[in-house]
């Protein structure tokens, strides 16, 4: 996934370069493509940690045959 994210601002600051070219603009440009990726990143880090809440102490498993057993239905 942080490939894509990666691949994504990238692309973002290089359309940013071709569409304003040099200047004030595009440093205006750069700098809202960095707060929107720091932005994004500090959303996606608090939904996950409301998503993925972890597991309690009785629930992990001890060995592989014990985590194999529990994706069985």
């Amino acid at each position: 996934m942080g490939c894509v994210a990666g691949i994504g601002f990238t692309m973002a600051i290089f359309v940013a370069g071709l569409a304003f070219g040099t200047g004030q603009r595009l440093g205006v440009a750069k700098l809202a493509i960095l707060l929107g990726s720091l932005l994004s990143a500090l959303i996606a880090m608090a939904v996950g940690r409301l998503v993925l809440r972890p597991a309690e102490a009785g629930q992990i498993a001890a060995t592989a045959d014990e985590a194999e057993a529990s994706t069985e239905y």
